[in-house]
């Protein structure tokens, strides 16, 4: 049997996975192939039941594969274009604490907004991968947006919110 992440002619990594693979395993079949892949499927096929665990060891191959930034950049044989297309449209191809996200939907840092916002690690070996996918840190609007979200529930604010509140304040002040 072929290494996990080599497809065979006209197949699909899949072909090689005996559990659950996640929606990266998939599209790295395309880094390896130029076959046609529809890497939300296997996303859709297992939904929920996929965990971070499942899905970890294939975010970190595609960050090993990546190239870096500039000329050529891009993963596998995928180009940098393609790649964010492909995990910025549809439901989304990034496993958060909430769910499938799109790109632009998630933030790169240490997670201030709590559950108000998905968040992925800038450090550690996936970081690469994010910073290719244009996953950006929170901006001073996404810090209001979150303030104005607490704001406006009309209640007094949650321990947790409390503590979005104060790590959010303190981002904004830090920043430039």
């Amino acid at each position: 049997m072929a290494p996990w992440y080599v497809t065979r002619e006209g197949g699909t990594l899949g072909d090689y996975a005996p559990d659950v693979a996640g929606a990266c395993l998939h599209l790295l079949g395309r880094c390896r192939n130029r076959d046609r892949v529809e890497p939300a499927s296997l996303r859709n096929r297992f939904g929920s039941a996929v965990t971070e665990a499942n899905v970890r060891p294939h975010y970190a191959a595609l960050a090993a594969l990546c190239r870096p930034e500039g000329s050529g950049a891009g993963v596998g044989d995928l180009s940098t274009t393609e790649l964010r297309r492909v995990f910025g449209t549809g439901p989304g191809l990034i496993l958060t604490s909430a769910g499938w996200r799109v790109s632009r939907d998630v933030r790169l840092g240490r997670p201030i907004f709590g559950a108000h916002r998905p968040f992925v690690s800038d450090k550690g070996p996936l970081a690469r991968l994010w910073r290719i996918l244009d996953i950006s840190l929170p901006s001073v609007g996404d810090c209001l947006t979150v303030l104005e979200e607490i704001a406006d529930t009309g209640t007094e604010p949650s321990l947790e919110d409390r503590a979005v509140i104060v790590d959010t304040l303190r981002y904004v002040a830090q920043r430039p």
